[in-house]
């Protein structure tokens, strides 16, 4: 039953599972761009929502929203000690402990958020002081549902050990569908404040964490038995890429929470929106992340290097074509879709799509680490970078305001993803990844086409794809 898990075809109890065999007989290609039609979808919502918050609420409504639901997110993901990925980790390598691994995770995972949120209620005051009172109520109001977002995450990793990546995917979906239907339902009556805005953002994660519950409940059965070895095993693991999850957290919001407080709620909403349509970017990078850690768990070293650096080019590639496409029609959609107010966002657009074309490269290449046992290295390029992101941020950001801290973004993504390619050959011993794409990576692509033709035009059975 082990190997049955490992190929996703069967629940982590032992027991046979429908979907699963279904998901296991997907060839990768089809799963990729499963995955990846499921991010752009995010994206898409997530874009409406925030074309809907940007238009009703204006820059400083937009940067007030911003200050009081960055919480959750962030918190959620600091107390969560790598938990999610220790889970995919020792699932994939010993499936018939996965009802005892998931139970004792999860127990785990609930009693550090409390901690973490009881702590950031504190903390927020204190650097939202610019903000009105109102503002920092509301955001301590939110970390409220901080242990939901951090067992979220943990429920994903929990679907995705076991094959089950639809299922992720939709769950990131459901949120983002609600909160379009929220803000659109506020917005055509003209009541959509930023308070208002913020209680649909945090109450729309509700539903598909109780989804989550019964699913993951159903499939694994959690148990607490052995639950302190079992939290030993996921704490060596989870400890030790606690450290890439806290930075890799930081990289993404620290720069958010430094802005709010260094700069006007104005322009973080400015900030906030050019973001957002540059994260369209990150869609294919993100997908193939999310992949290619499970299914490289395992392998020998260099062919995990050579995957994993073939899965990165694709990825990047594609990220090319999508960035070239929102250089160019970027400006005109600031100002079409989010109003004329946001058009000062176009001037950092180019750096932020540079960024992350470089850190979304650079992060399908980290898997790598992971799935080799050694995210430690993941750790120590992140906390890297961080060194670098705080003081360029406090010395940038009040001398060139918004294009600071885009050039801080890009300088620390340059310098991650160089510190990665020199770790693959310093430290795993094998070939530095190449960087450039060449005809065997071509023929690959052409088999993937090939492969996702003959997946979408093969006929289904009762029984699953054959």
């Amino acid at each position: 039953m082990a190997e049955d898990i490992a190929r996703g075809s069967a629940t982590p109890d032992g027991g046979a599972h429908q979907r699963g065999r279904r998901a296991g007989r997907w060839p990768l290609s089809m799963i990729a761009l499963r995955s990846i039609a499921s991010r752009f979808t995010w994206i898409g919502l997530n874009t409406i929502t925030g074309i809907l918050a940007a238009r009703a609420l204006q820059p400083q409504g937009r940067g007030e929203l911003a200050a009081m639901i960055l919480w959750p997110t962030l918190v959620g993901g600091l107390t969560a000690f790598g938990l999610p990925k220790a889970l995919i980790y020792h699932v994939r390598r010993d499936p018939k402990q996965a009802s005892a691994l998931a139970g004792s995770a999860a127990l785990l995972c609930f009693l550090a958020t409390i901690i973490g949120t009881a702590i950031a209620w504190h903390v927020i005051p204190l650097w939202l002081r610019r903000q009105p009172e109102h503002t920092i109520f509301v955001a301590q109001l939110c970390l409220l549902v901080v242990p939901i977002h951090a067992l979220s995450m943990l429920g994903r990793s929990a679907w995705e050990a076991s094959g089950h990546f639809g299922r992720s995917n939709l769950s990131q979906l459901i949120p983002p569908s609600l909160v379009v239907v929220g803000l659109g339902v506020q917005t055509w009556y003209g009541v959509l404040t930023p308070v208002s805005a913020a209680a649909t953002y945090v109450l729309a994660g509700v539903p598909p964490f109780v989804w989550m519950l019964v699913s993951v409940a159903r499939d694994y059965r959690p148990t607490l038995r052995g639950v302190t070895h079992m939290w030993r095993r996921l704490l060596h693991y989870g400890g030790r890429s606690y450290g890439a999850d806290l930075a890799g957290i930081l990289a993404h919001y620290l720069d958010q929470a430094l802005v709010v407080g260094l700069l006007s709620s104005a322009s973080m909403g400015i900030y906030v929106v050019a973001l957002s349509l540059a994260n369209v970017v990150a869609a294919v990078n993100q997908s193939v992340s999310m992949i290619v850690f499970p299914r490289a768990v395992g392998l020998e070293p260099r062919e995990m290097a050579r995957k994993v650096a073939q899965s990165a080019r694709m990825g990047s590639m594609a990220g090319c074509a999508i960035g070239i496409t929102v250089l160019t029609a970027g400006p005109l959609l600031l100002r079409v879709l989010y109003g004329s107010a946001f058009a000062a966002a176009a001037q950092i657009l180019p750096i932020l799509v540079f960024r992350i074309i470089i850190g979304g490269f650079g992060n399908m290449l980290r898997q790598g680490f992971l799935a080799a046992g050694r995210p430690g290295i993941v750790t120590g390029i992140q906390v890297a970078g961080i060194s670098l992101t705080v003081p360029l941020l406090l010395v940038l950001v009040p001398r060139f305001g918004l294009v600071g801290a885009a050039l801080t973004l890009l300088t620390v993504a340059i310098t991650r993803l160089g510190l990665t390619l020199a770790c693959y050959r310093w430290i795993l011993r094998v070939p530095m990844p190449r960087l450039w794409i060449n005809g065997t990576d071509l023929a690959v692509l052409a088999r993937y086409r090939a492969e996702i033709v003959s997946s979408v035009l093969r006929p289904r059975t009762a029984a699953g794809v054959k």
